[in-house]
């Protein structure tokens, strides 16, 4: 809402709400998609990202907004598809079966976080910031990382357990719809694994 309120400030400039994370921001918060989108003009939602769907994503607004600036400059961009139902039959199925549920996600990544804390060294997590949505981020000090810092993803990917180095020393995990609670048991049971077979430094 600060945001917001600096846009009203300076002549009520529109704000864009890009809410590729707001199904999990609502599920955290246990606040409607409505209340939390208020303060934008527009909203964009996306149907791949938790819901489950191939593809897609909603802009939503005011009709003109929608319709005059949304669809046009989509189709100036490059943006419009032929037999676009396909994917929009997915999406209705996202919302339909996926929405409802999609706190599980944030409370299986809680879960992993909890995991990963308690596995202790070399994993680090920020133990003052669990996580608020279906993503997971920790460091691993070791001498490993420095030296060939894709051992421990590849390890785990050996072992049908995939997540993405994104630093250094830094990783990240993603629970969604397709990882259940032993999904998060057997990624932490290879994480374990993964401290038993460590590289010597």
């Amino acid at each position: 809402t600060a945001v917001a309120d600096l846009a009203r400030e300076h002549g009520d400039v529109p704000l864009h709400l890009d809410g590729a994370r707001l199904w999990h921001a609502a599920a955290y918060l246990d606040e409607p998609l409505d209340k939390l989108a208020a303060p934008a003009a527009t909203v964009s939602v996306c149907l791949s990202k938790a819901l489950g769907a191939p593809a897609g994503s909603v802009l939503v607004g005011d009709a003109k907004i929608v319709a005059y600036r949304g669809r046009r400059l989509r189709k100036l961009l490059g943006g419009g598809m032929r037999q676009a139902g396909v994917l929009a039959a997915a999406g209705m199925v996202a919302l339909d079966d996926q929405l409802p549920v999609v706190g599980q996600d944030a409370a299986r990544a809680l879960r992993l976080w909890a995991g990963l804390r308690d596995l202790g060294a070399p994993f680090e997590v920020d133990a003052d910031n669990p996580p608020q949505t279906n993503l997971v981020y920790f460091t691993v000090d070791a001498p490993t990382t420095a030296e060939d810092p894709d051992w421990l993803p590849r390890f785990c990917a050996e072992r049908g357990v995939q997540f993405l180095r994104v630093g250094a020393n830094r990783f990240r995990m993603v629970t969604h719809h397709q990882v259940d609670d032993a999904g998060v048991d057997r990624a932490l049971s290879t994480l374990r694994e993964a401290l038993d077979n460590w590289p010597a430094a």
